[in-house]
């Protein structure tokens, strides 16, 4: 008789340990349907945002899979091609985060953000081969960014960009193995010079590190003149082609 009370004991348990977990995968699937249908099209118009700015396959051969979320002190948030004046993004955003994945969390995999900009002078006359980095910062723990390294200091101002607006992109890439960087380059502070700040290319800098693909991206549009635009002035090459690295990336019928 005791035995069968326990026998009767357990199927209950069984039983109700069964009820419990079917309510609990049934909410998951009804929040999954609900869910992935949202976050897929958010990742469809950040692709289609991406491919109507002239990022993908232009600058970057495939879509970033996750995107960098950047908001500025004043509260304003990149947003694919938000635009935003040069006093808006004068002191660096105070939040940024992006999505870790598992594995690479589990791995305690660290990450690289910059911020760089290709539209020098202007996006569609832009030299190509030379850009600017705005900021550096490596060897973060997972999206901890305010614990990573800056080996570029922050610096929203670009001499060299006409008055238009300038794609500017905030790229996150994801180091390999565990150790910090081996970076070589020279740190890069406010006060240095516009040929350090400039000599630079992100598919360099990641063919140099062994970065891959960019992990995660965002950008926004950045108005260099507090004037309305009111379409391209004629470059300024000859004030451009006083700066020994741009001139060397410069083609020669745009050299004076």
């Amino acid at each position: 008789m005791k035995a069968r009370r326990m026998d009767l004991n357990e199927f209950f348990r069984s039983l109700t340990l069964s009820v419990v977990i079917t309510d609990f995968m049934t909410h998951v699937f009804h929040s999954k349907r609900t869910l992935c249908p949202i976050l897929f099209r958010a990742a469809t118009a950040n692709q289609e945002n991406l491919k109507a700015y002239q990022v993908v396959p232009q600058l970057f051969k495939k879509f970033p899979p996750h995107e960098v979320k950047v908001r500025y002190q004043h509260g304003r948030k990149v947003d694919f091609g938000t635009i935003f004046s040069e006093d808006e993004i004068d002191n660096p955003p105070n939040k940024i985060s992006w999505t870790v994945e598992r594995k690479y969390e589990r791995a305690k995999s660290m990450f690289a953000l910059g911020m760089f900009g290709p539209d020098i002078p202007a996006r569609e006359i832009a030299i190509g081969t030379y850009q600017w980095q705005h900021w550096l910062i490596i060897d973060i723990p997972g999206d901890k960014w305010k614990e990573g390294r800056v080996v570029t200091e922050y610096k929203a101002h670009e001499p060299f960009y006409i008055n238009d607006l300038h794609r500017v992109f905030f790229i996150v890439y994801r180091q390999k193995g565990k150790d910090s960087l081996l970076y070589t380059d020279p740190y890069v502070s406010v006060h240095a010079s516009d040929n350090l700040r400039g000599n630079f290319h992100w598919e360099n800098l990641s063919r140099k590190y062994d970065l891959g693909d960019p992990y995660a991206i965002n950008f926004l549009q950045l108005n260099s003149s507090s004037e309305p635009i009111m379409g391209y002035k004629i470059p300024p090459y000859e004030e451009l082609a006083k700066n020994e690295h741009i001139r060397r990336h410069m083609p020669n019928s745009h050299i004076p």
